[in-house]
């Protein structure tokens, strides 16, 4: 079985030699451990396919990184999850929360999106990370304790401590409560805006601690932190087309 991380030294590896020199030694190789696993001995057994778990890596650079959008893990079911959180490959049906997310960017900033391959927003500093890289196919969450949340907290933490100006936009509790355990989280140029999960179990309700997803406005919200911390705001109209 190849190494999960095997660079080629080709466009296929975008900007993935660079979270390699970025990582400590200690999370490259748990990452090979998790990928030389049972769990993903069988390629059509999860979701994503092999090539694609590190695709939010691969399309955006840890120095240009200004917003992170956690997730919780892939979309399970096939045809769905390309590596990206929310993210699905152009021409197919838009799952229920990136539905609302669609519809929430409309609301906050009159944007229209024709695709949901959310790739453009990633090639401007969006790293589209889920805690968890990798799911059993139709069964969310199941592989949540392999192994993955250590991997990408050490992610997160190594991408904090660059200094550059952060947004992070947690939709959901558990987005919110996993940034609690990271500890450069706390640091002055990282700045979290929270709300309910997308969803639509959730996205219309707030609740004692996290005000409704829908209304939020996170997108602009996201820019004017950005700006205020002298950095550059992000297109998030580029979906377009």
């Amino acid at each position: 079985m190849e190494p999960l991380l095997k660079l080629t030294n080709t466009s296929a590896d975008g900007h993935l030699a660079e979270w390699v020199d970025l990582l400590p030694q200690e999370t490259l190789d748990l990452i090979e451990r998790i990928g030389a696993s049972d769990a993903l001995a069988v390629d059509e057994s999860f979701y994503p396919a092999r090539e694609d778990i590190f695709s939010a890596l691969k399309a955006c650079a840890p120095s240009d990184v200004r917003v992170i959008v956690l997730g919780q893990d892939p979309y399970h079911e096939p045809g769905q999850a390309m590596g990206m959180s929310f993210s699905v490959r152009e021409g197919t049906k838009y799952p229920p929360s990136l539905r609302n997310i669609f519809k929430e960017l409309k609301s906050d900033l009159g944007a229209d999106a024709t695709t949901g391959d959310l790739t453009p927003w990633a090639r401007q500093g969006v790293l589209l990370l889920n805690t968890v890289l990798t799911v059993p196919r139709g069964q969310a969450n199941g592989h949540a304790k392999l192994g993955w949340l250590d991997v990408t907290s050490q992610i997160l933490q190594s991408v904090m401590t660059l200094g550059n100006q952060l947004v992070v936009l947690c939709w959901g509790k558990q987005a919110l409560s996993y940034t609690e355990h990271v500890p450069a989280s706390t640091l002055p140029n990282v700045h979290v805006i929270a709300s309910t999960h997308p969803s639509p179990l959730s996205a219309s309700r707030s609740t004692k601690d996290l005000r409704s997803f829908l209304g939020s406005r996170p997108f602009s919200r996201a820019n004017e932190v950005l700006q205020n911390n002298g950095a550059r705001p992000v297109d998030w109209d580029v979906l377009a087309g």
